[in-house]
C-alpha cells in the first residue's frame, strides 16, 4: 500500500531542518536530503562534489556493506555543495564529536558495533524530530504519511529514506518503470554496478521494502536555505565608528546592511579559493621532535589550519589548534625513500591512522594500513622553501593528487594542481637547486633517534 507524498511540503521542512543549530534536527535534515542512514550521516559518510552536477554527490562509506567500501553517485534534494557544508557543520558540532569519541572508546576495534551504538544512542532523539516536523499518528494531515504497518506511530528515519527515494526518482528518472526501479535501487546502494548480475538484481526486493510513497507533482530544485535569524555582535568603539562611516559613505539604511556588504565581499574571496586558487596545497612544517611534526595549512582564508586526523572515525579535517583535545594534529613521519614518506596520525583514540589520499574521487581520510591497496598512503615531498612543502599523493589511480586544506570550511581533500591563488616571493628556487632535499631532511632528520 503506497501513500501520496507532496514533494514541495517535504522539501520545505527539510530545508528548515538544514538551517537548524540543533544537531538532532540538522541530522534529520541531512538524512531527508540524502537518504542515508543515521550512523552514515553522523559518522561514516563522505560526500564529494561532482563537476557540473549540482544536485548529486559521490557517496562512500556505506554502513551495511561489510568489508566493502563502495563509492557511487546519489542524488541530493538540496544543492550538493550546501549539503557538504551542512555535513561538515554537523561533524564539528561538539556533542556529535563527543558521541563519536565515546563509541570509538567503547568499541575501539569493532566498526559495526560502533554503528549500532550510534543508532541506539541517537535513535529516540532523531525519531522525536521526525514526528515533530514531519508528523505523527495524531496529525490529521502529516507532511510524511504514516507508512503501512506503522499505524501506531511514525517510524524512525526509515520513513525519510523511503520519501527521499520516491522524490529523487521522480525528479531525476523519467524513463520506463524498469529504469526507475533500477535508479531507485542504486540510490540506496543495494547495488551500485552499472551492469548488475542476477544476484545484484535480488536486491530489488530489499529496495521495494522502502517503496511506501509515490509522487505525481513535479519536483523542484530548491536553492540553499537562507537563515534570517539575527544576533548581536560586539565591536570596539573604533570599529563601531568605522561601521557608521561606511554606512554613511555607502548610503545604506542601517549597520546590519554594512555587515552584509562586508560579508559578501569576503565571500568573493572564498569563491576564488574554491575555483582554482589552491593556496591550501602549501603546508608549513613544525618539528615537534622525535620524528613528529604538525602541518599548518597556508590557505589564505583565515580559519582552522592544522591538519587533523580523527582516528575514531577515519576522517581528516583542519583543527583550530594543536593543543587541548586535538591530538590528531601530531603526525609521525616514516621515511620510505626517494623523497617519499608515510604519515601516521598520533590521535589517542585507536583506529585507522595513516594519511590516505583517494585519487579516484579526490578525498582524504585515514587508512588502517600502508600495505595492500592503500597506495594513497605514500606521499612525495616537494620543497617550496622556508619550511614550506607540498605533498603529492602517489595513489595508483589517476586523479587529483595534491594535499589541499580548505581553510574556509575546515575540510581536506586532493587538488588537481598547486597553482592558483598562492604567490611565494622568497628565493626558493635557488635554495632548492642548491639543496633539493633540505626540507625532506627536516622531516626525517630525527627518525634515527626514535
Amino acid at each position: 500500500m503506497s501513500n501520496y507524498l507532496d514533494p514541495k511540503s517535504f522539501l520545505e521542512v527539510t530545508g528548515n531542518l538544514l538551517l537548524s543549530d540543533d544537531p538532532h534536527e540538522l541530522a534529520v535534515g541531512l538524512i531527508a536530503a540524502t537518504g542515508r542512514r543515521p550512523h552514515e550521516i553522523l559518522a561514516r559518510a563522505t560526500f564529494t562534489a561532482i563537476p557540473e552536477e549540482s544536485y548529486h554527490v559521490q557517496f562512500s562509506a556505506q554502513g551495511k556493506k561489510r568489508g566493502k567500501s563502495p563509492v557511487f553517485k546519489i542524488a541530493t534534494l538540496y544543492p550538493a555543495e550546501y549539503i557538504i557544508k551542512c555535513l561538515t557543520r554537523l561533524r564539528r558540532e561538539p556533542t556529535t564529536r563527543a558521541l563519536l569519541l565515546e563509541v570509538a572508546q567503547e568499541f575501539p576495534h569493532d566498526r559495526e558495533a560502533q554503528n549500532r551504538s550510534i543508532e541506539n544512542r541517537r535513535g529516540n532523539s532523531l525519531r522525536r524530530v521526525v514526528q515533530k516536523f514531519f508528523g505523527s499518528k495524531d496529525d490529521t494531515n502529516p507532511v510524511l504519511p504514516i507508512r503501512h504497518g506503522q499505524e501506531q506511530e511514525q517510524d524512525d528515519t526509515k520513513s525519510l529514506r523511503a520519501a527521499y527515494g520516491a522524490i529523487a526518482t521522480e525528479r531525476d528518472c523519467t524513463k520506463s518503470i524498469s529504469s526507475q526501479m533500477l535508479y531507485y535501487v542504486r540510490l540506496f546502494g543495494h547495488f551500485a554496478s552499472e551492469n548488475p548480475t542476477d544476484k545484484d538484481l535480488q536486491a530489488v526486493a530489499t529496495s521495494i521494502g522502502y517503496a511506501d510513497y509515490y509522487v505525481t507533482k513535479s519536483v523542484p530544485f530548491p536553492k540553499a536555505s537562507q537563515k534570517e535569524k539575527l544576533s548581536q555582535v560586539r565591536v570596539s568603539k573604533d570599529d563601531s565608528e568605522l561601521i557608521k562611516q561606511l554606512q554613511k559613505d555607502w548610503k545604506l539604511p542601517n549597520q546590519q546592511a554594512v555587515i552584509n556588504c562586508l560579508i559578501k565581499s569576503n565571500q568573493k574571496k572564498v569563491d576564488v579559493a574554491t575555483e582554482g586558487g589552491f593556496t591550501g596545497t602549501r603546508w608549513k612544517v613544525h618539528d615537534v621532535g622525535n620524528g613528529i611534526i604538525t602541518l599548518e595549512c597556508l590557505g589564505h582564508i583565515p580559519s582552522p589550519k592544522w591538519l587533523d586526523g580523527m582516528t575514531f572515525n577515519g576522517t581528516v579535517g583542519l583543527a583550530p589548534s594543536t593543543e587541548g583535545g586535538f591530538t590528531g594534529t601530531r603526525w609521525k613521519v616514516h621515511d620510505v625513500g626517494n623523497g617519499i614518506i608515510t604519515l601516521e596520525c598520533l590521535g589517542h583514540i585507536p583506529g585507522s591512522k595513516w594519511l590516505d589520499g583517494r585519487t579516484f574521487n579526490g578525498t582524504v581520510g585515514l587508512a588502517p594500513s600502508t600495505e595492500g591497496g592503500f597506495t594513497g598512503t605514500r606521499w612525495k615531498v616537494h620543497d617550496v622553501g622556508n619550511g614550506i612543502i607540498t605533498l603529492e599523493c602517489l595513489g595508483h589511480i589517476p586523479g587529483s593528487k595534491w594535499l589541499d586544506g580548505r581553510t574556509f570550511n575546515g575540510t581536506v581533500g586532493l587538488a588537481p594542481s598547486t597553482e592558483g591563488g598562492y604567490i611565494y616571493t622568497g628565493n626558493w628556487l635557488s635554495n632548492c637547486l642548491s639543496c633539493p632535499v633540505n626540507l625532506f631532511n627536516l622531516l626525517t632528520s630525527s627518525l634515527s633517534n626514535c
